[in-house]
């Protein structure tokens, strides 16, 4: 004759973290160029167009070519701080998603010195980048980086 009860059924389950291997950046080329042709690219005119720029290029193996396929997420953010009287203040020079075997991009921000905020004085500027998952994923950065410094002037 058959039993009515049932054995308990046993689980188990193991969770183990495994170390993915990182997501390298590398940052170079932070520049700060005047629109007009002049004797020094880093002194410019507050009313005058001018460039921020920095190169980024991801370095890594598998993962990394995974996560570009998945469209992740680059912010950059350019942190410029004046020496005395200038001021302070940062500029969202770019979000961008990856794309598959593009391993190398230019975070770019072009405008004039007045139009950033930034009075006649002298000034530092460091760039700030995170790299992030996309939105449906998380939004948990997955690398981040900066590089620094660049003096310049601004003038009236």
């Amino acid at each position: 004759m058959l039993s009515t009860q049932r054995k308990p059924q046993i689980s188990n389950t193991q969770v183990q973290n495994l170390p993915l291997p990182p997501v390298h950046l590398e940052l170079s080329n932070l520049s700060v160029m005047g629109k007009v042709v002049d004797d020094s690219l880093c002194i410019i005119r507050s009313s005058e167009q001018f460039e921020l720029s920095l190169e980024i290029k991801f370095r890594g193996g598998s993962l990394t070519d995974f996560l570009l396929c998945a469209g992740l997420e680059i912010d950059v953010t350019y942190a410029i701080e004046g020496f005395g009287p200038a001021s302070k203040t940062n500029i969202d020079a770019m979000s961008v998603k990856t794309i598959k075997g593009k391993y190398e991009y230019v975070a770019l921000y072009s405008g004039t010195p007045a139009g950033a905020g930034l009075v006649p004085g002298f000034y530092k500027v460091a760039a700030l980048v995170t790299v992030k998952c996309p939105d449906a994923c998380c939004n948990e950065p997955v690398a981040f980086g900066y590089i620094t410094p660049i003096v310049f002037q601004v003038y009236a």
